[in-house]
């Protein structure tokens, strides 16, 4: 059905770890630049593909096209964070 090498399979997981890892790092870096702590006390503020690679997130990415990362869970500080600055718009 699918003639997909060993190389272009090995290529996409390599794609998707670094993909997945700099998209999580970015929401835990965003959510501590905007004053939450939440990111860095659980460790995410880091490219450590270990942090954020969810295993399931990457083998269901590459049978079914769903992607699945390790969610960055966001403190109650930010949502009156974001409120202030919706506020000064």
């Amino acid at each position: 059905m699918y003639d997909i090498s060993i190389e272009i399979l090995l290529g996409r997981v390599v794609g998707l770890v670094i993909g997945f890892t700099l998209h999580e790092w970015a929401h835990a870096w965003t959510a501590y630049r905007l004053g939450d702590n939440t990111a860095y006390y659980q460790g995410r503020l880091t490219l450590s593909p270990r942090v954020h690679i969810e295993p399931m997130g990457i083998i269901l990415a590459l049978i079914a096209v769903i992607a699945i990362a390790a969610l960055v869970f966001l403190g109650t500080q930010i949502s009156s964070i974001l409120s202030s600055i919706g506020n000064n718009i």
